[in-house]
């Protein structure tokens, strides 16, 4: 039988062996090792490497272990923005609860008792559901501005503000989705998200730029993806993930967590979960160990992401965590390699080739449309061209007052047809075309063409604000400073969740500033082995009894377990914060959930009708041994009783 610790020796070990694999060669593979050869301690650092460390060969590893394909980081804009609109649509089902003064956290009380250190949020400028409705629609807005690639830099730190506000109102809600998705929009910062699909691509005067690009902003972006790993990972020196393997079978019955296949699965052959279990913890090594090696990059970083993804969906199949699958893959998505995309556009099949797409010369509104069709379709290699300079275009143009678009063939469409061609050469709406050429999309698309081309002077109003700029894609002195405190912020903050280690006052309080805290410690140091239900039970001036929380318009109140656990709570959000409620630390949250029960009940009962008292009870159910299994016992929590004052 091994132990913990002979576990986390044989974890060491199997990285010390890759790690010396990678100094055999020659080669640095960290970040702060290339910090330590440009601080001039080249020499120093030599004593790592069995062979003398060569310039070539060190700068041939850093652009290695820092490039990164612009269409990869433009998908991962996109789909923060994406995720940014999910996460309001699903906490604005709820608004009223959990951000007003109505709900279960005012403001006074946040104030007074659960307010961090150094943290602000916009959101406490007024407890009315018509300000958090306004905050809301301005959130949503930046995120479309986010995903359009409209000035991503400023969009981006507008839509992180105000996400660090929102999620200020309310930690108790928050789960390591919600942390890591402002923890990503954040490393975003650095990194040249807009230089593919974007209007900022579009609109850019300067060279067009290949879709490799080897940017020292990817630094804050690894370190992130590996600490949400390898600080878990030693986090969980426990016998349940290490020699016993039984981490998954405590986790899989969980049940206000587990989905109907997590179930299915936390019930099959022990030794089964065992291998799962070993397997997660084996997946969740490697995977940020392949981004550091240096032999076959693009391989190693395809592999990676294929682990971390396949993680993720695992994760997601079985078990109910709310956005933090996605919000990692997301993560993982930045490492996609060029040949990745290139093997996608042979896998494609053949599409047909645009040579050059032209305009009239003297619309400004036309060129600026045709560069952004050009970034939003991915048409690389097209020219754009005024039709002035070649006199048959610009016959065509006058007598049909319609862009061109010519093919590689020589054949040239024009109208309504020139945007299905255009589409057709797209590698990434290509399918949008055969939809285009349905008869009556064609007409209407005919129409909407000719009503576009006959008010270009009017529509010109909307795109006269995009001016054409020279984009600077990598980092200036400021944002690369920026990013070495941020970097080492978060390095801190982690060896210290790891080792205990206490911080300075201001390091902790710049942290909270920027919001860079983090906690991963899902699972650790072992999965949670109870769980259980809520009864809130509500009683009335006439002493009549109801249950809050489910059926609250029949009297009498039920003990029993919900038939399906996982699927009683109304959100993610709400999921979150009854798996917080009961615990200790929780215990002052407890008075004003049960007081938003007596002001929400109250709103609308008179009399005899009115709430009295509230009573909020857990019954906690244990997850027995694994050589126990289906002995669970269950023990009743009574965690608050309250009663409604006159103000209820």
């Amino acid at each position: 039988m091994v132990s913990p610790s002979s576990g986390m020796v044989l974890v060491t070990r199997i990285l010390y062996i890759n790690m010396k694999m990678i100094f055999s060669r020659g080669y640095c593979t960290m970040f702060f090792h290339s910090v330590l050869f440009f601080g001039g301690s080249a020499k120093k650092f030599g004593v790592y490497c069995k062979e003398s460390l060569s310039m070539e060969r060190l700068l041939q590893y850093i652009r290695g272990l820092f490039t990164f394909d612009l269409r990869s980081l433009a998908l991962v804009r996109v789909l923060l923005g994406v995720a940014l609109l999910a996460d309001l649509e699903q906490k604005s089902r709820f608004i009223e609860t959990f951000y007003t003064d109505a709900g279960i956290l005012p403001r006074s009380a946040l104030i007074a008792f659960f307010q961090l250190p150094f943290t602000f949020s916009v959101h406490l400028a007024s407890g009315d559901l018509w300000f958090q409705s306004m905050l809301f629609v301005i959130a949503a807005v930046f995120a479309l501005l986010l995903i359009l690639g409209v000035r991503t830099k400023t969009v981006t730190i507008v839509s992180l503000l105000l996400l660090i506000s929102l999620q200020n109102r309310n930690m108790a809600i928050l789960n390591a989705g919600d942390g890591l998705l402002r923890l990503l929009l954040f490393w975003s910062l650095f990194l040249p998200m807009a230089g593919r699909w974007s209007l900022d691509h579009a609109l850019d005067t300067g060279e067009e730029k290949k879709p490799s690009i080897v940017h020292l902003g990817g630094a804050g972006w690894i370190l992130q993806i590996v600490v949400i790993y390898w600080v878990t990972l030693l986090l969980r020196q426990s016998p349940e993930w290490f020699s016993e393997g039984s981490a998954l079978y405590y986790a899989l019955h969980l049940e206000q967590l587990t989905t109907s296949l997590g179930q299915w699965l936390g019930e099959q052959n022990l030794d089964i979960l065992h291998v799962l279990t070993w397997l997660t913890v084996g997946i969740e090594f490697l995977a940020p160990l392949l981004l550091f090696l240096p032999d076959r990059r693009g391989l190693m970083r395809f592999l990676a992401v294929i682990l971390g993804v396949g993680l993720h969906l695992g994760i997601f199949a079985t078990m109910h965590i709310g956005v933090f699958p996605f919000i990692s893959i997301i993560g993982w998505l930045a490492f996609l390699p060029s040949r990745a995309w290139d093997m996608l556009g042979k896998w494609e099949g053949e599409r047909p080739k645009i040579r050059t797409i032209w305009f009239d010369g003297t619309c400004g509104f036309c060129e600026k449309v045709t560069a952004i069709l050009q970034s939003f379709l991915a048409l690389e290699g097209t020219r754009r061209r005024a039709a002035q300079s070649a006199d048959d275009v610009w016959h065509i143009m006058q007598l049909q007052n319609s862009w061109v678009v010519e093919g590689e063939d020589g054949t040239r469409s024009v109208g309504f047809q020139g945007i299905i061609t255009v589409f057709a050469a797209s590698p990434l709406f290509f399918w949008c075309a055969p939809l285009l050429r349905w008869r009556w999309m064609t007409q209407i698309g005919e129409h909407c063409y000719r009503w576009i081309a006959q008010h270009r002077s009017l529509l010109g109003a909307f795109t006269r604000p995009l001016p054409w700029k020279k984009m600077h894609w990598q980092l200036r002195p400021v944002g690369l400073l920026s990013l070495v405190i941020c970097f080492a912020l978060t390095l801190l903050w982690n060896v210290q969740a790891v080792t205990k280690m206490p911080l300075p006052t201001y390091v902790t309080n710049v942290t909270y500033l920027l919001r860079l805290d983090q906690y991963w410690s899902m699972f650790a140091p072992f999965p949670l082995k109870d769980d259980g239900w809520y009864v809130v039970e509500g009683t009335l001036a006439n002493g009549e009894t109801l249950n809050l929380l489910h059926n609250a318009d029949t009297l009498g109140v039920s003990r029993e377990k919900p038939a399906h656990l996982s699927t009683s709570f109304p959100t993610e959000n709400w999921r979150k914060y009854f798996l917080n409620l009961w615990l200790p630390e929780f215990e002052k949250y407890r008075e004003f959930y049960a007081d938003y029960h007596c002001l929400r009940w109250n709103r609308t009962h008179q009399g005899e009708k009115r709430l009295s008292d509230v009573n909020i009870y857990f019954y906690r159910e244990n997850t027995p041994p694994e050589a126990a299994r289906g002995t669970e016992q269950v023990e009743e929590m009574h965690l608050w009783a309250w009663h409604c004052g006159p103000k209820s």
